[in-house]
């Protein structure tokens, strides 16, 4: 008994030694865990403001998505015709009007003709899409409503938005922007031109559609 206690009072003296090294003013131990308290609000703060979401690029072979993703994350363009084998991920950051800053995990698919083998894992956990025709194809702007039935089908209710590329090639242009806004209509949503090779409009392009992702994150962020 008498050993045990002697134990005991050894060990509640130095739980007071170490406490007291916390405690005293200016020490190592206590400037240190005065930093931790002070860092780990700072930390939850700066991880709160840093949102990850997926952006999917849709749109028939050739149309030039691989290009316009290599426009706004490189900055630059290839002549050559960039075949995507499998899905590709990119990243950038984007900084929004007020400071927030969203990451954007760009995915961009192989042509239409693989799209049917893998839409679900693709569109799987989708924020927004990014509706890609070729303003020289016709063809190519009447495949984005199936484009975007699918997405609904997997992720309904995302924002999405309608890119006519290849605005540079002015004299083979079919598609007008009469077509384009009423694809847009039907699809409830806006459009641009862009040009992958000049980079008119990409960087506006993908702005906005990380506007729209955000907006609508925050209402539902807001309401819960």
């Amino acid at each position: 008994m008498l050993h045990d206690q002697r134990v005991a009072e050894k060990r509640a003296g130095n739980l007071a030694c170490i406490q007291s090294l916390f405690h005293r003013p200016g020490s190592l131990l206590n400037v240190f865990a005065d930093g931790l308290f002070l860092l780990f609000p700072l930390w939850k703060i700066i991880v709160a403001r840093i949102i990850q979401k997926k952006i999917c690029m849709l749109g028939d072979f050739a149309v030039g998505k691989t290009s316009l993703v290599r426009r706004f994350v490189e900055g630059r363009f290839d002549d050559r015709y960039l075949s995507t084998i499998g899905v590709k991920v990119s990243r950038r950051r984007v900084l929004l009007p007020g400071g927030q800053e969203v990451h954007l995990l760009i995915w961009d698919l192989a042509g239409s003709e693989e799209f049917v083998d893998v839409q679900q894992n693709y569109l799987l956990g989708a924020a927004g899409a990014l509706l890609v025709c070729d303003l020289t194809r016709q063809s190519t702007l009447e495949s984005l409503e199936r484009y975007a039935r699918q997405l609904d089908s997997i992720t309904p209710g995302v924002p999405l938005l309608i890119l006519g590329n290849k605005k540079d090639l002015t004299e083979a242009r079919q598609v007008s922007g009469g077509n384009l806004e009423t694809m847009a209509q039907r699809l409830r949503t806006t459009w641009f031109t862009t040009s992958a090779k000049t980079g008119e409009n990409v960087e506006q392009a993908f702005s906005d559609l990380t506007a729209r992702i955000f907006a609508e994150w925050g209402s539902h962020h807001g309401r819960r």
